[in-house]
């Protein structure tokens, strides 16, 4: 396409009005031009009937923004060897508007490059002065912006020229005069007018070449050439396996034959992936075999990104097995990649063993620890905290296998592990609905016994043949770790496993190691792989429970209520009531004991009447004899003693009602004010701090009554200190 005569007047009121626009100030001082053409056979030759282009680079250096230029370009041959030039169609048109009346010359062979094109908002127009690729082909780039060109960016490839030339000879390119203008050269300026009209330094010119028996133009004829289609004049053969580098697949290692299997960069031998395409051959564990094609990768690296770490790994997932050569945390600065495929991550493999590697989100404020929506697999062993969102999440509808297993997985936002990402999925009769991971029932614990050895029996049904792990969801006694809000789960360690019989039944046996009052929880992994969400936490309750009522004097009985209501004893009467089971009531010589093997979570009521006082009621004598004493022991524990040398109460009134939490760190070793239990100077000072100084309170309070007179006063400290250093009686002591 081109336009001559008349058609250019059409512009000339055009370009009138954009020197106007332009601005009358210096414009930017220090604009340099570079031209290349590729690609090149050798320096400044092309090969004829080859597509090339003409790149021209730019540089704005100035402290000021180019707003506008009229920049005319001539292509042409001056020996007139080359006559004419194909312009290559690289827009997908033969000729397209950009942002400029129709009659304006778009030629598809012309690209701006980096953004060059946004920075002329106001005019952007080649027009064609003879432009039909007979040569000389003369052209005109016009352009102004209200921003225009800032300053500083850089030499950049801004414009190129994408065409074919069949004939040998020469091929330049130029600066030029736009033709027909009044006065001439008005329109001739590269920049705007008074800027000493940068220099184009032109003209650019290559050889385009016919090379005769040299298909690759370097000067070695084919038949002596060890590339005779890459060009490389120096004929470098490095593994002197009669190819040159330049077109060896393996340059370094001698393969005469040249066999590549799948086709890649890289000869059979060496190719770190033989049978899988991988031009980049990417190694990130550094094992020798290619990511593409290692079925085990291993992290050796605790960094967040970049080759042998895990999130190299898994973006995208390559291997079957993710194994680990070091131990540590891993902290992710965004969420880490979803798995892929089939994958098994496992952490136990590391040097520290089972937990070592921890992922810690706690940069993060969006995302899960580990998610799945098409993988299976399995995670095992690690250590999953602090994320803002699940510790795992199984999303996929139509997932299944996805075992989770042995990890600990603690502290985070919403679930350690969610089947749907949505919160807590409880369990369905027969465990008939769909989903990630089957949507497995977690395990129901049915019953939990404390053995003699202070272990526990756990009780309980899942699906059949499946695992069941358990697992501390808060340790007995440390407030730091507490239990998920939603009861179910997390696992702040593990604690072992059962397997599920042919009737779903399992049962399970703790260790020593769990601290009393633990919570735990547990999860179901079935034979197919799937893995449950964490089941509902339940309590470590030590038991038996004893509770003792001393007396002098005449006897006493008791009647004790569980925190369900249900109670056995007697009130002044002799015959025993029951409606708790298991339990026992023991009449000795001097106390009354019952004794609660499985103790419940929660408050026990103890109601005290007197045999006395009910018998001289018949004789209408009032008068009581003795005191009582109450005792409270768990497991075999120290006694803490809630009631000391009361006087029973009188005929007609009711009983004496006293309540006992069996809860966490309720029970308590009279006069231990700091919790410590041991006795000593510290509770004094933990006590006066409490009293006179607003120091923290004793919890539960009553641990700090030494004196058992039912108030904590500076009594409690003079009566401790006594015990300690003068002989004094020990706190609460109970009469002989």
């Amino acid at each position: 396409m081109h336009l001559k005569g008349l058609d250019i007047m059409k512009y000339v009121a055009l370009l009138t009005a954009l020197v106007l626009i332009l601005p009358i100030n210096e414009a930017a001082a220090t604009v340099t031009f570079r031209v290349e053409a590729s690609p090149q056979l050798a320096p400044d030759t092309l090969g004829t009937g080859a597509p090339f282009t003409i790149d021209i680079y730019m540089d704005n250096n100035d402290t000021m923004a180019v707003l506008g230029y009229s920049w005319p370009l001539r292509f042409f041959s001056p020996d007139q060897s080359i006559t004419t030039v194909i312009h290559r169609n690289v827009h997908g048109e033969f000729v397209q508007t950009i942002d400029w009346p129709t009659d304006t010359l778009d030629d598809s062979s012309i690209l701006l490059l980096n953004g060059f094109g946004d920075y002329w908002n106001v005019f952007n127009s080649w027009w064609g002065i003879d432009w039909d690729g007979v040569l000389p082909d003369t052209i005109n780039h016009t352009t102004a912006g209200m921003d225009g060109w800032p300053n500083d960016v850089g030499e950049l490839l801004y414009v190129q020229f994408a065409f074919t030339i069949s004939e040998p000879g020469t091929f330049c390119i130029d600066s030029c005069s736009v033709p027909n203008s009044d006065p001439a050269g008005m329109y001739d300026w590269l920049f705007p007018p008074d800027s000493s009209n940068h220099p184009f330094n032109g003209p650019f010119c290559w050889t385009f070449a016919e090379c005769v028996d040299d298909v690759d133009c370097d000067s070695v004829v084919d038949a002596e050439d060890n590339c005779p289609n890459v060009y490389n004049p120096d004929q470098t053969d490095s593994d002197e396996d009669t190819l040159g580098d330049a077109c060896d697949n393996c340059p370094q290692i001698a393969n005469f034959d040249q066999q590549n299997t799948d086709g890649d960069d890289h000869g059979d031998v060496c190719d770190n992936c033989i049978s899988v395409p991988n031009d980049n051959q990417n190694d990130g564990d550094g094992d020798g075999a290619g990511d593409a094609c290692d079925l085990t990768f291993t992290v050796n690296s605790l960094d967040d990104s970049g080759p042998g770490t895990l999130r190299w790994a898994l973006d995208p997932a390559f291997a079957d097995s993710i194994i680990f050569a070091v131990s540590g945390t891993i902290q992710p600065e965004t969420p880490l990649p979803t798995l892929q495929g089939l994958v098994s991550i496992l952490g136990s493999t590391a040097p520290g063993g089972a937990h070592s590697v921890v992922l810690d989100g706690s940069l993060l404020i969006i995302g899960n620890g580990l998610e799945t929506d098409n993988a299976a697999g399995c995670i095992e062993g690690l250590t999953i905290a602090n994320f803002p969102r699940n510790g795992v999440a199984v999303t996929g509808d139509s997932i299944t296998g996805m075992t989770i297993t042995n990890n600990l997985i603690y502290d985070n936002d919403l679930l350690g592990i969610d089947l749907g990402d949505d919160g807590v999925t409880t369990n369905d009769p027969d465990d008939s609905d769909t989903g990630p991971n089957d949507l497995l029932n977690y395990p129901v614990i049915d019953s939990l016994h404390m053995n003699p050895d202070s272990t526990f029996s756990i009780y309980g049904h899942a699906a059949k043949d499946a695992t069941i792990e358990f697992f501390v969801a808060h340790p007995g006694g440390d407030s730091t770790k507490p239990p998920d809000p939603t009861g179910h789960g997390e696992a702040y360690s593990y604690v072992g496993s059962a397997i599920c019989g042919s009737d779903s039944s399992f049962v399970f046996q703790t260790g020593n190691d769990s601290a009393h009052f633990s919570i735990l929880t547990s999860t179901a992994t079935d034979s197919a792989g799937n893995t449950s969400e964490f089941g509902q936490d339940f309590i470590l309750i030590p038991g038996p429970l004893v509770i003792t009522a001393y007396w002098t004097g005449d006897a006493v009985n008791m009647i004790i209520t569980d925190p369900e209501g249900y109670f056995i004893g007697k009130d002044s009467l002799p015959e025993l009531d029951q409606t708790l089971y298991p339990a026992t009531y023991t009449e000795n010589p001097t106390n009354d004991r019952v004794t609660i093997p499985r103790p419940k979570s929660g408050k026990y009521s103890i109601k005290v009447y007197s045999e006395k006082v009910m018998k001289d009621a018949w004789s209408g004598d009032d008068s009581k004899a003795g005191t009582y004493s109450l005792g409270i022991r768990l497991d075999g524990s120290f006694e803490t003693v809630i009631s000391n040398n009361a006087v029973p109460p009188p005929s007609g009134s009711p009983p004496d009602e006293t309540d006992y939490d069996v809860e966490e760190g309720y029970h308590y070793l009279n006069g231990d004010a700091d919790g410590s239990q041991n006795l000593n100077l510290l509770d004094a000072t933990f006590l006066i701090n409490y009293l006179y100084k607003n120091g923290p309170e004793p919890d539960p309070l009553d641990r700090a009554d030494s004196n058992c007179d039912e108030a904590i006063n500076l009594l409690d400290v003079t009566y401790l200190i006594n015990y300690l250093y003068k002989n004094g009686p020990e706190p609460c002591e109970i009469p002989e």
